[in-house]
């Protein structure tokens, strides 16, 4: 039920988020190469941002 930077390290910023069970959220990045759990972000990106469900996220945005 909470977010926030992670890192920063000039590269890359990294977001770890927790959604409560039973809720979903929209989740908008910062523009540039996402990876979620360290794997290519697989989930499709409208208007700059995506729906997830309940569980815990890492996503890692390096800018273009």
């Amino acid at each position: 039920s909470g977010s926030g930077v992670v890192e920063k390290d000039g590269q890359k910023l990294e977001f770890e988020i927790t959604i409560p069970a039973n809720t979903r959220a929209r989740i908008a990045l910062p523009k540039g190469a996402v990876l979620e759990n360290g794997k290519p972000l697989s989930r499709k990106i409208k208007d700059n941002g995506f729906a997830v469900g309940s569980g815990r996220y890492l996503f890692s945005v390096a800018p273009n």
